[in-house]
């Protein structure tokens, strides 16, 4: 996954300005259609919403400590990106990363990433 303008940002004026960055109480999973990063789409598929989870941190590895599941209501469309948000709603992405695999999701189907599925490294 790679950093947003918006973090890439913060890390900048923390380390060269001595800016304060809190970390964030809680972290969302989110769903797209296209990059988000390139003006691709959040699904806002009828009980879509973004979910939580949290991170473990080994070495430059930061990866999910929680399942993630996504039931679908309705149709989601074909997804090929998600991304980590720092708010439920609105908010700031601080990640995002192309799928290995796009995949259509349709309603009563279910979009998860088992633990540790989702990988943020620095390199």
């Amino acid at each position: 996954m790679s950093f947003t303008p918006y973090l890439e940002s913060r890390v900048m004026r923390h380390f060269f300005k001595g800016d304060t960055i809190s970390p964030a109480g809680t972290l969302y999973i989110s769903l797209h259609t296209a990059d988000p990063t390139s003006g691709g789409h959040e699904v806002t598929a009828a009980g879509y919403q973004r979910q939580s989870t949290g991170f473990t941190v080994a070495g430059g590895t930061a990866s999910n400590a929680d399942s993630v599941a996504f039931n679908a209501q309705a149709s989601y469309g074909t997804i090929t990106h998600a991304g980590i948000w720092d708010s439920l709603s609105g908010g700031n992405m601080i990640n995002s990363s192309a799928l290995t695999t796009s995949r259509t999701i349709d309603a009563g189907e279910v979009a998860a990433f088992a633990v540790s599925a989702i990988d943020v490294t620095l390199s």
